[in-house]
């Protein structure tokens, strides 16, 4: 797989893939913020575009640990990698990872399950492959540059 940085520690329009993936988990972990805040308080907001309906303590228990602990747990990880050079590789490393689940559990629920009829739904799933992708991409872009500037240390 070819990237338009290839060969460079630069990305799109001259940034350096240390700003650009920094700046990236920093928007991820907003995002994983946001929809923690909105798990653990109000996950009615999240679920019910989606059609899921619960409607028992066990259900709301078990809403707000998914979308409040395991979004928090992710805002926290991508918020240290975008803030700290020595931890952003494992976030970018968990991010990829998170958003390749994320989008081969919505493609495997497609396939068992059948299809939603689109919506956010669709959405949410061309968003992560397109994030996975994207975190892909920046992953590899910083190991390249990485392993470069490493080999000019020398």
């Amino acid at each position: 797989m070819s990237f338009a940085w290839r060969g460079s520690d630069r990305g799109m329009k001259g940034l350096s893939m240390q700003t650009l993936s920094t700046v990236a988990l920093g928007g991820l972990a907003l995002i994983f913020a946001i929809v923690s805040l909105l798990g653990f308080l109000a996950p009615g907001i999240l679920l019910d575009p989606l059609g899921i309906i619960f409607d028992s303590p066990a259900g709301a228990a078990e809403m707000r640990s998914v979308y409040g602990g395991f979004f928090g747990t992710g805002a926290i990880l991508f918020g240290l990698g975008s803030a700290r050079e020595g931890l952003r590789r494992m976030a970018l490393i968990g991010a990829t990872m998170l958003l390749f689940a994320f989008s081969l559990g919505r493609l495997l629920s497609g396939i068992l399950d059948g299809v939603p009829g689109g919506g956010p739904s669709l959405v949410n799933t061309i968003v992560e492959a397109l994030g996975f992708l994207f975190f892909l991409a920046l992953l590899q872009g910083t190991s390249r540059s990485t392993a470069r500037f490493a080999s000019e240390e020398k």
